[in-house]
């Protein structure tokens, strides 16, 4: 959706003008395309008016998933519409506010995580029934962290299924990056 806010609700209103959801179907969309590091999200800027049609198919869209198993990833969680370019920066503790609020509007949070070469990757955050994590993710943005859960492929995108709690640990407090540690 438009500003700091998800797709959910759109989406849900055109399921309600429509009388059928969305799941499974090629539709045509309008809105803003935002990119950055191999990834894309599109932002429906328009709201229900994004929505310009089905697509003749004759075939209903499955996703392809991959299991990867339990694992323990490390790095920051951002939102992606901002991450991805609506925002410069879109990360770190300069972003933390911003990305909080964009989180609560919906906007589905993202793990960023960077290797040693610095390549960059992006992993979806959902519980671990693949709902939102809303507001129970917003106290660990811009921190460094480590996340556990259950790792799967979605087509092109890598999703964390996490219960939090005891799936994540922070390695240091948004307030502490780029900070000198004290002696005492």
């Amino acid at each position: 959706g438009a500003g700091k806010h998800g797709a959910g609700a759109t989406i849900e209103a055109l399921w309600d003008i429509l009388e059928q959801p969305l799941n499974g179907r090629w539709v045509a969309l309008e809105g803003t395309l935002v990119e950055d590091d191999g990834k894309q999200v599109l932002e429906l800027t328009n709201g229900v008016a994004s929505f310009q049609g089905w697509l003749a198919q004759d075939t209903t869209y499955v996703a392809e998933f991959r299991n990867l198993g339990w694992q323990k990833l490390a790095g920051e969680i951002l939102d992606p519409k901002c991450a991805f370019g609506v925002m410069k920066p879109g990360c770190g503790k300069t972003h933390r506010s911003c990305a909080i609020r964009c989180i609560s509007g919906g906007i589905p949070p993202v793990l960023r995580m960077q290797d040693a070469r610095g390549s960059i990757n992006y992993v979806l955050l959902v519980d671990q029934n693949g709902e939102s994590l809303g507001d129970r993710i917003t106290p660990y943005v811009a921190d460094q962290l480590y996340v556990c859960g259950e790792l799967k492929q979605v087509d092109d995108w890598l999703v964390l299924f996490t219960g939090l709690g005891e799936d994540i640990h922070r390695v240091a407090p948004w307030w502490m990056q780029g900070e000198m540690a004290m002696c005492y």
